[in-house]
C-alpha cells in the first residue's frame, strides 16, 4: 500500500517512539491522527500501564491496524477546541500536534495544551520547517524565556521536502498564555 503524503515521516515516528521511552512517557496524547502511523509508534513503546489518547475530527482514515490497537485506549473524535479543556490538568508526559498547520489554530491548541502537560513534559509539533504557520509559532517560542524549542530537520522521503519537528519542553507553567 502507497503512504499518504499526509502521513509523518517514518523517522519522525520512529523519534517520537524513541522520545517516549527516553522520557519515560506512561500517559501521551496525539491531535491530529490522520490514518495512525505515529499512534502505532507511539502505542507499541508505552509500557504497560501506558495510555494513549487520540483526538482527531474524524475515524475514516485510521487503518484497521490503528483501529485494533486503540482498543485498549482512547480515541476522542472532534474538534480539539472543544476536547482539550474537558481532559484533566497536568496529566500528559507528551503530546505530539500535527492538526491544522496555520498560525492562529497551532496557537491556540498549544495554549489549551499547556495545562494538560506534566512538568517536564514535552510538546512536539511536527512541519516546523515545512509550513510557515508552524515555522513562525516555533521561532516565536524561542524567544519566549519560558519554553526550551529544539527544531530538527527531518529526513527527505521521496519527492517529500524535510517538514521539521520542534520539540518543545515548558520550563514554567502556563507561559504562553
Amino acid at each position: 500500500m502507497e503512504k499518504h503524503p499526509w502521513n509523518s515521516e517514518n523517522a519522525v515516528s520512529e523519534f517520537i517512539g524513541s522520545l517516549i521511552k527516553l522520557h519515560s512517557c506512561t500517559n501521551v496524547l496525539e491531535i491530529g491522527v490522520f490514518e495512525g502511523q505515529t499512534g502505532l509508534a507511539m502505542i507499541n513503546v508505552l509500557p504497560k500501564n501506558g495510555n494513549y489518547t487520540a483526538i482527531d475530527i474524524t475515524e475514516e482514515n485510521y487503518t484497521n491496524e490503528f483501529k485494533a490497537k486503540l482498543k485498549k485506549h482512547r480515541s476522542l473524535i472532534g474538534s480539539s477546541f472543544d476536547i482539550l479543556p474537558m481532559l484533566l490538568v497536568n496529566s500528559f508526559d507528551l503530546i505530539f500536534i500535527d492538526s491544522v498547520h496555520e498560525y492562529d489554530h497551532l496557537k491556540k491548541e498549544f495554549a489549551l495544551c499547556e495545562n494538560l502537560l506534566k512538568q517536564n513534559g514535552l510538546i512536539v509539533l511536527h512541519d516546523a520547517i515545512l509550513f510557515k504557520g508552524v515555522n513562525k509559532f516555533c521561532n516565536e517560542l524561542k524567544s519566549n524565556k519560558g519554553f526550551e524549542v529544539l527544531i530538527l530537520e527531518t529526513p527527505k522521503e521521496g519527492d517529500r521536502e524535510p517538514s521539521g519537528l520542534a520539540v518543545i519542553k515548558m520550563l514554567y507553567p502556563n507561559k504562553y498564555q
